[in-house]
């Protein structure tokens, strides 16, 4: 009996540490902010929706979409001031997305950043400045495209988990 005991407290203490290890899931709005800047961080390019020769399904550009969905206005403020150049193109994309009443402040502290940036569109990849990427956002940024793939996200609790787990364990997005 005592034996049963110990095995069923082990069994138990086994099943919370793996249950709380479990990568990816956010238990604040700042952890799944922290998740989504983080794919982002770790993209070398801007990119559109869909990229590659097939046109793919970029990580980047859905954990972009997410996160310009649930960032406050403060915290993308905040991105536009980053040290990647790819977050803070994302960051004034989303604050142009969220239609942000002082957006012309934060234009005018980027049309002065020179720092190159890559972008990528479908299998076209080129280099562009922040400040130029303030004017042309069209390669990444359409609002109905954002706006579809919020709306399907949001429809679907096993599609949310599906899609936030592969941005998590940098996996392909699915449609």
């Amino acid at each position: 009996m005592k034996q049963k005991i110990i095995l069923l407290v082990a069994l138990v203490l086994i099943l919370t540490m793996a249950v709380e290890a479990k990568p990816g899931i956010p238990r604040t709005h700042r952890d799944s902010v922290n998740v989504l800047k983080q794919i982002i961080l770790e993209s070398d390019a801007v990119t559109g929706a869909a990229v590659g020769f097939a046109g793919s399904v970029s990580n980047t550009w859905v954990a972009f979409a997410w996160l310009i969905n649930i960032a406050t206005a403060k915290e993308l403020i905040e991105m536009t001031e980053s040290k990647s150049a790819v977050l803070r193109v994302y960051a004034y994309t989303g604050l142009l997305y969220r239609r942000y009443k002082p957006l012309p402040s934060v234009v005018n502290r980027l049309s002065e950043d020179t720092t190159e940036v890559k972008t990528l569109s479908g299998c076209i990849m080129s280099n562009t400045t922040v400040a130029e990427a303030t004017v042309n956002n069209s390669i990444w940024y359409t609002r109905e495209g954002i706006e579809q793939t919020w709306k399907k996200i949001q429809n679907s609790k096993k599609y949310k988990k599906e899609v936030f787990k592969a941005l998590v364990e940098r996996k392909p997005v699915a449609r």
